[in-house]
């Protein structure tokens, strides 16, 4: 089973580079994005399919609940985000002290609404994030 999950990673990032060198004189640097995050869905589609056909996997309504509640969270931070790109987009052309501040004030809404919206929902495990934010660092032994 090893072999075919590296198969189908080899097959998708072969098709992703392709496209890339396709995609670079036509749309630019954006390109590069692009075919990482779409080899990478091709990649789980398609070991998505291997599954089902072998019947090692299903979508359960737990599952499919939840999935539909992070897409309602990441919907939700989309949005925030272009809200942001709008109060701020003079920002994203200056110096890149500006750039840096808007790319940050990106970064910060973005975490802050998916992940209060996400917390709000249930669209995660609530018990699993208490456990992970009452974990302490381990003690050094120096």
């Amino acid at each position: 089973m090893n072999w075919i999950r590296i198969s189908v990673a080899l097959l998708a990032l072969a098709i992703g580079v392709a496209a890339n060198f396709a995609l670079i004189p036509l749309i630019g640097i954006a390109a590069l994005p692009a075919t990482t995050a779409a080899s990478a869905w091709l990649n789980t589609l398609i070991l998505y399919v291997l599954l089902v056909r072998r019947g090692h996997f299903r979508f359960e309504g737990w599952l499919a609940s939840r999935l539909i509640r992070q897409l309602i969270a990441a919907g939700a931070m989309a949005a925030a985000l272009y809200g942001v790109q709008l109060l701020l987009g003079d920002r994203f052309a200056g110096s890149a002290g500006d750039r840096l501040l808007g790319v940050g004030a990106l970064v910060t809404v973005g975490g802050i609404v998916y992940f209060g919206v996400a917390w709000v929902i249930g669209a995660m495990n609530r018990d699993d994030v208490l456990i992970l934010l009452r974990r302490k660092a381990p003690v050094s032994d120096q």
